[in-house]
């Protein structure tokens, strides 16, 4: 069969760890046909690197194709090239989910994505459990939670955080709001929080705290579910990635995801 064609947007620690997964073959049938960054001496470096084309503009990446567009580039690459991509019908895997944080957003691609055709598939990002999460969504009550901690260094450059010296002695919470406020003032920290209330209870009304945790070398996420299913807690300790902002097991969960997109057989 032949291969579906995958174009990446972004080649910073996550883009690099994704290309490298697609040419080893580990996401399946799939070939990277080319890169597209805001860099131009990036693009040339990593097109050479992976052996595929160099997009220096948006529109010769639309113009080649591709089956699918990964986007690794953060929220503002994404906003710009989302609708393109579903008018073009390239299906596409964000890793910004944090764009999708406000419902008329998200309604908006989701009808256009209907009208051509296309589909967004949102990869697990640095958390997991989304099975469990999207059954238990189907109580009629339910809350839920997200408790975020990062070593301090991680959310140095946050926003809200300028100017702000965090202890590096004791855990210090930082934030306390629901995900849309946390995706506001956490940009590039908080996509996870976002993914979970689109899984469950809406962005706007999931719970968020963020902690600075001077003793933690990986970035620690603690989600609980109560309903009336019962009580889940999902604990996971994601190691960080070459982008101190995100996680390894980010560019995981896209690999992860294409290969069960390619395969007959695959959990869901």
């Amino acid at each position: 069969m032949k291969p579906k064609r995958i174009a990446l947007v972004g080649c910073g620690g996550l883009g690099h760890e994704i290309a490298a997964g697609i040419k080893a073959g580990q996401a399946g049938n799939y070939t990277l046909c080319g890169i597209y960054t805001d860099q131009p001496k990036l693009t040339a470096a990593c097109s050479e690197t992976f052996g595929c084309a160099a997009y220096l503009t948006s529109e010769m990446m639309f113009l080649d194709k591709p089956d699918l567009m990964i986007e690794a580039a953060g929220a503002a690459a994404l906003k710009e090239l989302l609708e393109p991509a579903v008018k073009n019908q390239v299906d596409v895997i964000p890793l910004s989910v944090g764009v999708f944080s406000h419902r008329a957003y998200m309604d908006h691609i989701r009808q256009m994505a209907e009208t051509h055709g296309t589909h967004v598939y949102l990869p697990s990002g640095a958390v997991g459990g989304f099975d469990l999460m999207e059954a238990a969504a189907l109580d009629r009550e339910l809350s839920v939670s997200i408790h975020t901690e990062k070593p301090p260094q991680a959310l140095a450059d946050a926003p809200c955080l300028a100017g702000r010296i965090l202890p590096d002695h004791e855990t210090q919470l930082v934030f306390s709001g629901n995900a849309v406020e946390a995706i506001e003032v956490f940009p590039q920290n908080v996509n996870v929080a976002v993914a979970v209330g689109l899984a469950t209870v809406g962005a706007d009304n999931l719970s968020v705290t963020v902690a600075a945790n001077p003793d933690l070398h990986s970035n620690r996420h603690t989600i609980d579910l109560k309903g009336e299913f019962g009580h889940a807690r999902i604990q996971i300790s994601a190691a960080p990635s070459s982008n101190v902002h995100s996680s390894k097991l980010a560019a995981h969960s896209v690999i992860s995801l294409l290969k069960r997109l390619d395969s007959w057989i695959c959990f869901m």
